[in-house]
């Protein structure tokens, strides 16, 4: 059987795998953090570092405890999805203005969909993010479809 793993989130970045024995000692050194999320084999979710079962001092009679990690929504992803909504009726009302919150979900969902994904479970929210890029795109879509038929009903009624 090979030893157990150990996979480190710090500062948006992926460290190891360490072994238990690398870990603890990263740890006593302060090259990581207890804070800093870690996830093994046979954890459901990321979890901070110091509340690994496996590096406590007597891990050998403890097995692994799986602990759900704290996590955040991100707030570019609530902005996405409350731009997207704001654009929905804007786009089938006034259709010219709705480009603006439409296009503020789609920059926001994109930004935090990358921010959720190199944030090592530290943030949630990716429904939000890809809901708001959805209706940014088809509000955007009405908008530039109500600008077409403005324009065509325009150049026929001269």
């Amino acid at each position: 059987m090979s030893e157990l793993q150990i996979h480190i989130g710090r500062h948006g970045q992926r460290l190891g795998p360490y072994t238990v024995a690398e870990a603890r000692r990263q740890l006593a050194n302060n090259e990581v953090s207890a804070t800093d999320l870690a996830w093994h084999e046979g954890l459901a979710a990321w979890q901070p570092l110091g509340t690994l079962a496996c590096l406590a001092a007597d891990s050998a009679a403890a097995p692994p405890v799986s602990r759900p990690a704290t996590s955040q929504d991100s707030p570019l992803a609530i902005a996405s999805l409350a731009c997207g909504i704001a654009g929905m009726p804007l786009a089938l009302v006034c259709g010219f203005f709705s480009w603006l919150p439409s296009l503020a979900a789609i920059i926001c969902g994109h930004l935090s969909r990358a921010q959720i994904k190199n944030a090592n479970g530290a943030r949630t929210g990716d429904n939000f993010a890809l809901t708001g890029l959805i209706l940014g795109y088809v509000s955007l879509a009405l908008c530039v479809l109500v600008i077409i038929t403005f324009v065509t009903f325009r150049m026929k009624g001269h």
